[in-house]
């Protein structure tokens, strides 16, 4: 189980299409004397199975801001609370890094397992809370962490201003760590872009699709070695191998859990932002684990995929590797999660690329 667990919605950025809410000013934070009931609440499930393990990805807002001493006693509280089982239990962090020292990097060593990030490399985009320009502390972090041996992964948003740049970003990113560990994300209609604070740099699904053509076709003559993600992803699964991610699997409720800094639970990270509330599945502090996992919101999502191939994607021959795509992109774009991504005209421009090169799904050589 994958806990993407929001320590806080508070931020010391100003990214223009932020897919946080429009305010993060003030923010609210989880109080360290919360750790450990909210570790408490996972013991049990822990515990009745050898074979599950449990990852909590911390997020924000910028997570970093709790502090050190915060994170020192959440590593301490998961070692009180889950003691024997603790070997089955891992960190990770989703991080703009700018906040990131010595003292930070030491801890994170030995507390993370991974680090994702984002990054743009358009300028006015990304900036510090009062405009400031963050690359260049952005790259020695990334650098400082690498060297710590801390695998580090970047989300890149695209949007209209990068659409004319793929080469350059392709070619960045993969200067930047030969692994070229990068995920490319559409911008979504969410947080400060919903606001108006990003209309300028909206796309559609068309335009997404042929940004990841432009990078798949970059990916290919560069022997498709690196971990270039979705494309990876789907490469992968098109010759029967490799795991797809959350927005693509179909069964992203199986194995994700959304907990906000309030203790409220929804089934991913993104419905704590903008989930309708019929998609609450509780709250941490106040409800068992079990009590959750059987909220009908979670069997509603299971009968997703089944939905979905008899209706908004019947007949579709690249379904087995989307699986209609992202619940929570369709809430948020269509007013129905239960319906198929919105980027889903993009996504068969990708795979048409990848059918004219691998052959039909299922078939591929």
């Amino acid at each position: 189980m994958q806990v993407i667990l929001k320590a806080t919605t508070a931020c010391n950025a100003s990214c223009r299409y932020c897919s946080a809410v429009p305010d993060v000013e003030g923010g609210f934070r989880l109080r360290a004397n919360e750790l450990g009931p909210l570790f408490e609440a996972f013991r049990p499930w822990l515990a009745a199975d050898a074979a599950r393990k449990l990852s909590f990805v911390w997020h924000g807002g910028e997570p970093l801001l709790p502090g050190l001493d915060f994170f020192r006693r959440a590593a301490g509280e998961q070692e009180r609370v889950f003691g024997e089982h603790r070997a089955r239990v891992s960190n990770r962090l989703q991080s703009n890094l700018t906040l990131l020292d010595d003292a930070w990097v030491e801890f994170l060593r030995g507390f993370v397992k991974s680090i994702g990030t984002s990054f743009d490399l358009v300028e006015g985009v990304r900036t510090t809370k009062n405009g400031g320009p963050v690359t260049a502390r952005w790259v020695e972090a990334v650098t400082a962490c690498r060297e710590a041996g801390i695998p580090v992964g970047v989300v890149y948003v695209v949007h209209k201003g990068s659409l004319p740049r793929a080469r350059d970003l392709y070619h960045f990113f993969r200067n930047l760590d030969e692994r070229g560990r990068v995920r490319f994300n559409p911008l979504y209609p969410e947080g400060r872009a919903a606001a108006g604070g990003a209309d300028d740099l909206a796309i559609t699904a068309e335009e997404y699709g042929d940004f990841l053509v432009e990078i798949a076709r970059l990916w290919w003559d560069d022997g498709r070695s690196t971990s270039v993600l979705p494309l990876r992803e789907w490469h992968d699964a098109w010759r029967g191998g490799g795991r797809l991610s959350c927005d693509s699997s179909g069964s992203c409720q199986e194995r994700l859990l959304g907990v906000g800094p309030d203790g409220s639970v929804w089934g991913c990270g993104r419905f704590i932002d903008h989930g309708d509330e019929a998609w609450r599945l509780g709250n941490v502090f106040r409800d068992d684990l079990e009590t959750l996992l059987a909220h009908p919101a979670r069997a509603r999502l299971a009968n997703r995929s089944e939905a979905l191939r008899a209706n908004g994607c019947a007949g579709c021959a690249w379904f087995a590797v989307c699986h209609g795509g992202c619940p929570m992109l369709a809430q948020l774009v269509r007013g129905d999660a239960m319906r198929k991504t919105p980027f889903c005209e993009g996504r068969k421009k990708v795979y048409r690329f990848f059918e004219e090169r691998l052959g039909p799904l299922g078939g591929a050589r």
